[in-house]
């Protein structure tokens, strides 16, 4: 077979090991670790009944002189690196808090670590994992999302991909289940696979191209049941999502936050209640267009947004300040009251 590299591992290879692990590399030959038998069978019963196997048998095999285990297929030299590294190098940086993906990079790892019963490790891992979706409040979920969606990407919504996660709370702890994780993916393209794009650039502004960039989700990871439960609770959150902005467009037409003194003019003939009625319109078309409900709501928002230019370079007040902080309260409310409602959309089918 061509391109069939084998080899001694170039960090996991510790020449006053006592026994070797072979496992099949990407390559399609063996990649193998030199480890302590003694270190590693202290971790459980599994890998010390594993280690010791070789020294019972009159022709066991070895490579460099140590008795050799050799792993089975399914367990790659890449997945036995990395489960490695959490004995040999405790300043590893694999559960960093910056990396949204472990639950799909570290699946066969907690595999081999339920296979082994070294449960210690098993539960450091979820643990982390289960952090990424700890997310109780609605300003909890803002700060991830302003953390992981940094300028320039002003449209494309980059979060945890939840498929991964509902794989490994179905397999092995399904206390990691949250209904986030089913509402983030019933927001994601059903017929895309998961994917990382480069980020859209802000000259876009609120025109978004049709082709714009949609992560997608490993759909392949969860059953139809968890497609079910995404889709069901989808259903529900737009239609109490309609009624919310319906109920924008009826408060916008009655506002009179400044009793006895009119919204003053706009261009157009446009006042306060025009101008925000129209923002609705734009929030409801953005998120049409694939755009995140919440992204869409707190980008709604004004703050100290009080000024409209036009092309000739005039600048004219388009919102009072009282309107303006009405609006930012009304869509906080707004996106405090979907937040909340998430458990109840998103519950657990019978």
């Amino acid at each position: 077979m061509e391109n069939v590299i084998s080899g001694n591992h170039s960090i996991l290879y510790f020449v006053d090991g006592n026994i070797v692990i072979g496992c099949r590399n990407s390559a399609g030959g063996m990649t193998y670790f030199r480890v302590h038998k003694g270190y590693l069978a202290s971790q459980s019963t599994v890998v010390s009944d594993m280690l010791t196997l070789p020294n019972d048998q009159g022709n066991h095999d070895t490579h460099d002189g140590a008795p050799l285990v050799n792993f089975p297929d399914s367990i790659n030299a890449e997945v036995m690196a990395t489960f490695l590294t959490f004995f040999y190098e405790p300043s590893h940086d694999i559960l960093t808090p910056d990396d949204t993906d472990l639950a799909y990079k570290l699946f066969d790892v907690i595999v081999l670590a339920d296979m082994l019963m070294v449960d210690k490790l098993k539960k450091s891992i979820l643990d982390r994992i289960r952090q990424d979706w700890a997310i109780p409040t609605l300003e909890e979920w803002q700060r991830r999302f302003t953390r992981f969606n940094a300028e320039p990407n002003k449209w494309f919504y980059h979060f945890y991909e939840p498929a991964s996660i509902i794989r490994v709370a179905q397999r092995f702890d399904e206390t990691l289940l949250t209904p986030l994780q089913f509402f983030e993916l019933s927001f994601r393209d059903h017929l895309l696979p998961y994917r990382l794009v480069p980020p859209l650039s802000r000259d876009y502004g609120y025109n978004l191209p049709d082709d714009r960039p949609n992560p997608g989700a490993r759909w392949e990871l969860i059953t139809p049941q968890d497609k079910y439960r995404a889709g069901h609770g989808h259903r529900l959150f737009l239609e109490e999502f309609r009624v919310r902005l319906n109920g924008l467009l009826c408060s916008t037409e009655n506002w009179e936050p400044r009793p006895n003194e009119p919204c003053q003019q706009l261009k157009d003939g446009q006042d306060c209640q025009t101008a925000l009625k129209e923002r609705v319109q734009d929030m409801t078309l953005d998120f049409l267009r694939g755009c995140h409900p919440f992204k869409a709501l707190a980008e709604a928002k004004l703050g100290s947004e009080r000024n409209h230019f036009f092309p000739d370079g005039a600048s004219v007040t388009v919102i009072h300040d009282e309107c303006a902080d009405r609006w930012d309260r009304v869509l906080e409310e707004t996106l405090v009251h979907l937040f909340n409602k998430i458990p109840l959309f998103y519950t657990e089918l019978e």
